[in-house]
C-alpha cells in the first residue's frame, strides 16, 4: 500500500483506477471536503427545533394579553377624549349611555351587585361588610393589585381606597377575603360611610370598576330599587 504524504490546500484529480485510490491511505491536509456538501440532516438531529407546546402556550397567552391591553387602551382614549368635554363623572354616564350591545363598549362596572338584607343590614343597623363575589374579584380587583397587597388581602386584610362617583368623596374601606365562605368583603367603616350616608337598601344596584391610573376603586350606585332608570 503506498501512503501520500502531500500537503496541499486542494485535493488533485488523480487519474488513477478506483481500486488504486482504495488501496491508497490519505494524510493530505485541506481547508475544505467535497464530501461534507452530501451529508443529510436526519430527524434526529432536528429535535432542538421541534415544536414546543409550552412555547406555543405562551404565545398564546401573550396574544390573549396584547389583545386585552390593545382594548384597554382604546378605552382609555375614549375616555380622554370624553373628559376633554365633559367632567369625569359626565364622562361615565356617556360611556353608560352607549350602546349595550356594541363591542366598541367596555361595561363601566364590571363588578356589580343588587343589595341584599346581610349587605345593608335591618334598618341600615348591622351592616358590617359588603360582600363581593370571588370570581369578580380575581378577575377585576386581584389583577391591579401588588403581591404584597394581595397577601395582606388573603389573611389580616388591607386598606383600600374608594372613590363615590356620585358624591365625589373618597373613602377608606378594609378589603379582606372571607375565610369561612372565600367570597371577599368590604368592612370596617361600610355600614357609616355607604349605607347610611347613602341610605342604601335591599334591592339597590351597586357598581364597582378599578382605577388603574389612580389606583383606586369606584363606587357608583347604579340603580334604586324599585327603579326603572340609572341613578344619577
Amino acid at each position: 500500500m503506498e501512503i501520500c504524504t502531500d500537503l496541499s490546500l486542494a485535493t488533485p484529480c488523480c487519474a488513477e483506477s478506483e481500486n488504486q485510490v482504495q488501496d491508497k491511505l490519505s494524510t493530505e491536509l485541506n481547508l475544505f471536503d467535497p464530501t461534507w456538501t452530501k451529508l443529510k440532516r436526519t430527524a434526529e438531529d432536528d429535535t432542538a427545533f421541534a415544536s414546543n407546546p409550552e412555547h406555543e402556550t405562551l404565545s398564546a397567552t401573550e396574544n390573549a394579553m396584547q389583545k386585552f391591553m390593545k382594548r384597554r387602551n382604546e378605552v382609555a382614549a375614549k375616555i380622554s377624549r370624553l373628559l376633554i368635554k365633559y367632567s369625569f363623572n359626565e364622562a361615565v354616564q356617556q360611556i353608560w349611555k352607549g350602546p349595550t350591545n356594541s363591542s366598541r363598549y367596555m361595561e363601566p362596572w364590571p363588578i356589580k351587585k343588587t343589595l341584599t338584607m346581610t349587605d345593608v343590614g335591618r334598618n341600615m343597623h348591622r351592616a358590617s361588610r359588603l360582600v363581593l363575589r370571588r370570581k369578580l374579584v380575581k378577575k377585576h380587583i386581584l389583577p391591579y393589585l401588588s403581591y404584597q397587597i394581595i397577601n395582606r388581602v388573603e389573611n389580616q386584610g388591607a386598606g383600600i381606597r374608594i372613590y363615590d362617583l356620585n358624591t365625589s368623596s373618597e373613602h377608606q374601606l378594609i378589603f379582606k377575603r372571607w375565610k369561612g365562605s372565600g367570597t371577599y368583603v368590604l368592612m370596617s367603616t361600610w355600614s357609616r360611610e355607604f349605607v347610611k350616608r347613602r341610605q342604601l337598601k335591599e334591592g339597590d344596584l351597586i357598581g364597582f370598576c378599578w382605577d388603574a391610573h389612580k389606583l383606586i376603586l369606584v363606587f357608583s350606585v347604579i340603580m334604586r330599587a324599585g327603579s326603572q332608570y340609572p341613578s344619577a
